[in-house]
Formats: C-alpha cells, sequence, structure tokens
C-alpha cells in the first residue's frame, strides 16, 4: 500500500485478520494478505510470524496459514458460537465463551461434555449466562497458565473443555489418571476474558502484560500458583 508506515502492518494485518474471520468465519490466505497491503511473500509471511511469535494468532506448523486467532479456529471444533445467525468455530471451551465478550453481543454456545459427549448449550448475553443445559455444565482447564503457550494447540484442544457436570469431569479424571486442572463457572469465564477480549476488534488492540492479567486473575480470588502466569 503507497504511503503505508511498514511498522504499522502487524496492527493492520491483525485487525486484517479478525475482520475477514468476523465476516466469513474463515481466516484470509497469505496470498489475499499480499494483496491487500501490496506485499511480497516474504514480507507478509514475516508479519504472520512476528503477530504469531507475540501471541496474536497461531500459524499451523510447517505452514504459511492461519490455524487460530483467538477465539476464532479456522477449523472445526467442539465449541461452535452463533452470533446474528453467523456460526462461528472457537478453538476450545474458554474461546466460544470469549465471543461474547468481544463482540458485546448474544451468543448461544453449541458443544458437547468432554466426557460422555452430551451436548450442552449455553446462551449469554450482558455478560452473564442466561441459559446452561445442562445446568451443571462448568469449564475445565488442565494446563496451568504459565504454560499455555508451550503448546497452545493441545492446550485449546484438550484441555480447557466442557464438562456436563463436576461429577463427569471427576469421572474422565478417574480415567486419565495424573489429569489435574482447576473448574470454573460459566459467568467466571466470561469474567476471565474481558481483559485480554474486550478490545480485540479493535485496531489498537495490545495484548495485556503478564501482571495485568495476574492481577485481573487475583482480583476473581483465582489466588492458586494455577493461574499465575
Amino acid at each position: 500500500m503507497r504511503g503505508l508506515d511498514l511498522s504499522d502492518l502487524p496492527k493492520l494485518v491483525r485487525k486484517f485478520v479478525f475482520d475477514r474471520f468476523l465476516e466469513q468465519s474463515h481466516p484470509p490466505v497469505l496470498e489475499e494478505i499480499m494483496t491487500r497491503f501490496e506485499l511480497d511473500g516474504p514480507t507478509a509471511f514475516g508479519v504472520l510470524k512476528e503477530l504469531h511469535d507475540s501471541h496474536l494468532l497461531v500459524l499451523l506448523a510447517g505452514s504459511q496459514r492461519i490455524l487460530m486467532a483467538h477465539p476464532f479456529s479456522s477449523i472445526a471444533s467442539p465449541f461452535e458460537a452463533t452470533i446474528s445467525n453467523k456460526k462461528y468455530f472457537a478453538n476450545c471451551a474458554w474461546d466460544a465463551i470469549a465471543f461474547h465478550v468481544m463482540l458485546d453481543k448474544a451468543v448461544t454456545i453449541d458443544s458437547f461434555c468432554h466426557h460422555c459427549a452430551a451436548k450442552i448449550k449455553i446462551q449469554l448475553r450482558n455478560n452473564k449466562t442466561v441459559l446452561s443445559d445442562p445446568k451443571e455444565a462448568i469449564v475445565f482447564i488442565g494446563v496451568p497458565a504459565a504454560r499455555w503457550w508451550e503448546n497452545v494447540v493441545n492446550t485449546c484442544s484438550n484441555n480447557m473443555v466442557f464438562f456436563c457436570s463436576k461429577n463427569h469431569m471427576e469421572e474422565w479424571k478417574e480415567r486419565n489418571l495424573g489429569q489435574t486442572g482447576e473448574t470454573l463457572s460459566i459467568d467466571q469465564a466470561i469474567k476471565l476474558s474481558i481483559p485480554l477480549y474486550k478490545d480485540k476488534m479493535k485496531l489498537d488492540y495490545v495484548r495485556p502484560s503478564k501482571d495485568e492479567l495476574n492481577n485481573h486473575v487475583k482480583s476473581m480470588g483465582l489466588t492458586s500458583d494455577f493461574w499465575k502466569l
């Protein structure tokens, strides 16, 4: 793009990725980024790599393709969010809930119990749960916060899930010896999302610092070492 300040490229490309996800439920490919910003391939991929390294999106390993731009997933998952009759796949249970915080719109979540595969339906409005079927549905986080980005695909895909009840979570843990973790209510997950997600659709979004996130978590009463970044 003529007159483009190259230092602005990361935030412009990030916004382009999020806008495309919102409009079409999938991300742009590298060639579309090249065309939109009049970049050559290495420069465009370099920007995506910078965003990946800054935890602002996730590239598919070994490729130039966008896998995640939290909460958006580019592939089908057990976490589907419907907003204004438009459907999106989320990366994890937490991300499905975070759509509500990011877009400030009513959200319906369709998912499954990670233990028995029973259907779970959740509706969120005005930063509150207005429907949870079953009522006992919970969010389970199986990886300590400090390790979330060691393997973010494993963290999201296998360790941030819904259970239809605490009993089913305990049964699942008995089958998976050594598995530990923490649980959140749906409303707690909404509150946990606020600093990370509420401004994500803005051009000048800045990821909160570790100190900011740690202070937010403590303010929620989540004080164990599990939650410390």
